[in-house]
């Protein structure tokens, strides 16, 4: 057999290899003792060792190839790396799923790149280099190396050959010379993109001059049909929000951004998208961008606020059956007539992230999800009261009752405001739900004296006016509190939001009666075996008698 053949060359060629090498050293050894005692030819044996020398280098470079080859061969066995036994279109899948270089505002600050993958061994590097998908997402961060960014950008087309690309781009201030490479850079890939992400994280303008020349060589150059994703967002200070037009667009009463392609070539390019994130820039809200969405994020800008009326959110909805992820940030301009509502029974994520009172009211009555699970996530704060009658409350009840939440995110503004919105009121109304995360909230009374006669009885219980603590208790797996402060001699009877799998504690601020121990790790083992806490402040609450 072949590998047999193989073993029997290796161990002759070895054998030979041992036997030349001790030959050589004990010749090596007898030039030196000859030398040693002196002779009248020590001229030609010194002319003779001095031959000798370059090619020891020689030698020795060939023996440390022979080595590197071995120590590959050793390094892609199956019998140490088991993973090498997969074939080639499993491990390029498998790589794939490792990598994770995107570069969102969040950006890793050591990205995992393909080029890594070429280090490992032979195999691995034949694996990379063909596997041309691992290449296709392409990052260009303009604030750090712009010259290490572009080359590396153009060595991953290169790689990608010619399939369709992911570009991720995070601005920055350039001198004139990098800006006019990176926009020869993306004239000559715009055709392949099928999605792009733009992130404009410093404090310039955001669609001004090189920004906007970038958006308009990427929007004339893409191919249309091709683009499926695109993510658009500014964090700027002098960010203002803008819309999308072209060279023939009517007049939007608001400040605009002008890219040099038709109207209708425009669109043509954005029907096609169906995950569309936006951030202080957005094409015209009669736009066929905001048909057959499966993924829609519209975001206000830090201290500006943008509207829309709620008859067109209504129709943006309306046109995009199957959403799945929905996050809305704006402002909503109420108008007079009732709007049917509109039915989205494919939601799994749900985002209200604005703090108008109207907004949220508006989409809360808006939206109607079906049973499949649902994560909600909204915003509470001091101009958005959340306490009877509250419309939004009554928006946000109705909401509960026709959705089947399993995640609930609450977030307040005002950090620990004890009159706001009491969120453990909502819990009869969502007995599916899994995961509770609760930010900003004050959890229980500074009444602890109140409580020491309380033990397995829970003092939330009582507050709510039910005898027995909802089934939720039973469903419920995580709770996560950030920045929250926790009263323990409320919060350790609380048995309707002790998770069972998994609490967290992010930032809080944990209250212990004087008669308490405040041995925090003890305390938490008691809720849940399974406790996170990042961060956390123990204090102790003053005695309230005699008051």
């Amino acid at each position: 057999m072949r590998h047999i053949e193989l073993i029997s060359e290796l161990n002759e060629a070895s054998n030979l290899l041992s036997s030349a090498i001790d030959r050589y050293m004990q010749a090596c050894a007898a030039i030196l003792n000859y030398c040693e005692i002196g002779s009248s030819s020590a001229r030609a044996l010194l002319d003779c060792a001095m031959v000798e020398i370059p090619k020891v280098s020689v030698y020795d470079e060939k023996v440390q190839r022979a080595k590197a080859t071995i120590w590959r061969t050793r390094n892609q066995s199956p019998n140490l790396a088991p993973i090498n036994t997969l074939p080639f279109e499993i491990m390029s899948y498998i790589f794939w799923l490792s990598w994770d270089c995107s570069l969102s505002v969040e950006h890793r600050p050591n990205p995992f790149y393909p080029s890594v993958l070429l280090r490992v061994c032979s195999r691995w590097r034949q694996i990379t280099l063909g596997s041309h998908k691992l290449w296709s997402h392409i990052d260009v961060h303009t604030n750090w190396a712009p010259n290490l960014s572009l080359k590396r950008a153009k060595l991953f087309a290169t790689q990608s050959a010619q399939l369709p690309l992911d570009l991720h781009i995070k601005t920055g201030l350039l001198s004139s010379k990098h800006h006019k490479r990176l926009t020869d850079f993306y004239r000559s890939v715009a055709p392949r993109v099928q999605s792009f992400e733009i992130h404009h994280g410093d404090d310039s303008d955001p669609f001004h001059d090189d920004h906007q020349t970038w958006l308009d060589t990427l929007l004339s150059g893409v191919t249309a049909g091709t683009l499926s994703r695109v993510c658009i967002k500014s964090y700027g200070l002098q960010a203002v929000p803008v819309f999308l037009c072209t060279q023939d667009s009517a007049p939007t009463g608001h400040r605009n951004v002008r890219v040099s392609v038709t109207e209708q070539h425009l669109e043509d390019i954005l029907f096609p998208v169906t995950r569309l994130q936006l951030k202080g820039i957005y094409p015209t809200w009669s736009s066929r961008a905001y048909c057959g969405l499966v993924e829609l994020s519209l975001e206000a800008l830090r201290g500006s606020e943008i509207t829309l009326k709620d008859s067109e959110l209504a129709t943006i909805l309306q046109a995009s059956p199957g959403l799945r992820v929905f996050h809305f940030g704006l402002g909503i301009e109420r108008e007079g007539s009732v709007l049917p509502p509109v039915e989205l029974n494919d939601l799994q994520s749900l985002q209200i992230t604005s703090y108008s009172h109207s907004a949220q009211k508006s989409v809360l009555r808006m939206v109607h999800p079906g049973q499949a699970p649902l994560e909600l996530t909204i915003r509470v704060s001091d101009d958005v009261r959340f306490v009877f009658p509250s419309q939004t409350w009554d928006e946000l009840v109705d909401f509960a009752s026709r959705s089947n939440i399993t995640l609930l995110h609450i977030e307040q503004r005002d950090l620990y405001k004890e009159d706001s919105f009491d969120p453990l009121t909502l819990f009869p109304l969502m007995p599916q739900l899994e995961a509770l995360v609760l930010d900003g909230f004050s959890i229980g009374q500074q009444c602890a004296d109140l409580l020491e006669g309380y033990s397995d009885l829970s003092h939330l219980a009582t507050l709510l006016g039910y005898e027995e603590p909802p089934a939720l208790h039973q469903q419920l797996r995580l709770l996560r509190l950030i920045r929250c402060k926790i009263y323990w001699s409320d919060f350790r009877h609380a048995s309707e939001i002790h998770p069972t799998a998994k609490l967290v504690l992010d930032r809080c601020e944990v209250d212990f009666h004087p008669s308490q121990n405040p041995d925090l790790e003890s305390a938490l083992k008691c809720i849940t075996p399974f406790v996170e806490h990042h961060e956390i402040r123990v204090t102790r609450v003053a005695s309230r008698r005699g008051y």
